[in-house]
């Protein structure tokens, strides 16, 4: 079973613009195994931009922490909210048929207000650019706390999980 097994993909883009918009977060959906099947091609951030735009960053910072994220979800069977990598915000809503996990909604891409900085050293080494061009990245990205992720992450996860 796959999420379009539950919904099609007009009503998941539409679901995934909702949760991006909501969060101001660029939003994805996911298979079981963390596999994007769809994305809300909405503005990424400039930061969060740098660090996708180069393959080593991508798989260091953002494969990694989807995966660690992935094995959270399955183990909680509940959102987590957590950091990349590079201490960016990362939501995690698992969606469940019969207690198997079929896929994720993901978002991703803000600093956080109360959770550690950013680390401009890490970011810098793996996307090849000054630790002062991160920080300068970071000033344009949005803050977010966790309490108001999780106020959306619990509602959605509701909403996909409902039988």
């Amino acid at each position: 079973m796959t999420p379009f097994d539950l919904k099609s993909q007009e009503e998941w883009t539409g679901i995934l613009a909702r949760v991006a918009e909501a969060t101001k977060m660029t939003a994805t959906l996911t298979d079981d195994k963390g596999n994007h099947i769809l994305d809300e091609k909405g503005e990424r951030y400039p930061l969060c931009r740098k660090i996708r735009e180069n393959d080593a960053s991508r798989t260091f910072i953002c494969s990694q922490t989807n995966m660690a994220m992935l094995e959270d979800v399955k183990q909680a069977h509940k959102p987590v909210i957590d950091e990349c990598e590079a201490g960016l915000v990362r939501m995690v809503v698992p969606i469940f048929r019969d207690d198997v996990l079929i896929g994720q909604l993901t978002a991703c891409g803000l600093v956080s207000k109360e959770e550690e900085e950013i680390d401009p050293f890490l970011i810098a080494k793996q996307v090849g650019v000054s630790e002062s061009e991160v920080e300068d990245l970071a000033t344009l990205t949005p803050a977010v706390s966790k309490e108001e992720i999780e106020t959306i992450a619990d509602r959605l996860f509701a909403e996909l999980n409902a039988s």
